[in-house]
Parts: structure tokens; sequence; C-alpha cells
């Protein structure tokens, strides 16, 4: 590979994809090979139009924004793998309805204040935010962090008390 950039893309896209294979293997690309290879002639394109020869080389430059490419589709398949749970479609996601989880909760509920009450089964049961629990109930945010404070703090003792006996 040369340092000076060819005439035509096409010349370019031919001299460069052994860069472009070998950054899979370098980066050990196992899957979706094709999506990453696509990568990393975007990243070929780019440098072809963005190239500027008093900044050095073409090949270096071609490399860095080939690996650039591949690196950036790699953290956003992470990102997404992270913030997405998949389920198999032949074990079903048996989520416990409401009904069990009130029931659940309700061996706590002589610790607990009428509004202490409030605050748990709308966090734990209806998964609620603060301040859409704020909002239901009328009240400021501040008025239910404190009733899950004072919750919190009931439930902990409770707990530490059945771990001493």
């Amino acid at each position: 590979m040369t340092s000076t950039i060819p005439a035509s893309f096409e010349e370019t896209y031919e001299q460069y994809t052994p860069l472009v294979k070998r950054m899979i293997t370098r980066l050990r690309i196992y899957q979706e090979q094709e999506e990453y290879m696509q990568a990393g002639y975007v990243g070929l394109w780019k440098a072809y139009s963005t190239f500027s020869p008093e900044k050095g080389t073409f090949s270096a430059y071609a490399f860095t924004l080939v690996r650039g490419e591949m690196l950036m589709m790699l953290r956003k398949e992470v990102r997404f793998s992270e913030r997405h749970q998949l389920f198999d479609d032949h074990q079903p996601f048996e989520q416990p309805s409401e009904i069990e989880d009130r029931f659940e909760l309700e061996a706590y509920f002589p610790l607990l204040s009428e509004r202490e009450r409030t605050w748990l089964t709308d966090f734990a049961v209806h998964a609620l935010p603060i301040r859409d629990i704020a909002a239901k109930h009328g009240v400021a945010a501040s008025t239910v962090k404190s009733w899950r404070k004072s919750a919190l703090r009931k439930l902990r003792a409770h707990t530490s008390e059945l771990k001493l006996d």
C-alpha cells in the first residue's frame, strides 16, 4: 500500500480491501463480518473523501478511519446488548402478577404507616418512579422521598432483627 491516494475510489477499494479484511481479524470479529466489512469500507470512503496529503500518508489515515468505524460499530453493538435483554422464545418469560407481588409485600404492611405502604406498593408492584407516585397522590416528590426513607428504615430494622434471631 502506498502513501499516495489512488486516482479513483474503485482503485482505492481494490488496493485497501486486504486492510479491511485484516482489521476484522485483528479486532477478533467472528460474527456479522459482512456488516463490519461494510463499516470498514465506509471508513475507507471517508478517508478517500477527506484525505489531505499535508497531514501524512493515506495508508495511515485509511488505517485509522477503517479501524475507527469498526470500533464504533462494536461499541454500538455492546451498548445495545447491555440495554436490551433478549429472551429465548422456547422458554416463556413469566412475570409475577401484581396480586402475587402485593401478597408478598402485605407481610410487611403492619410495620409501615399508610403512606409508607402507598410508596411500597406503587414502587415495588407498579414500578412507578418517585415523580409519578407524587403526581398520583398530589404531593411533592420530596414528600414521597420521605415516605421511602421512613419505610426503608423500618424494613431494614425489621430484617436486621430477623438476622439476629
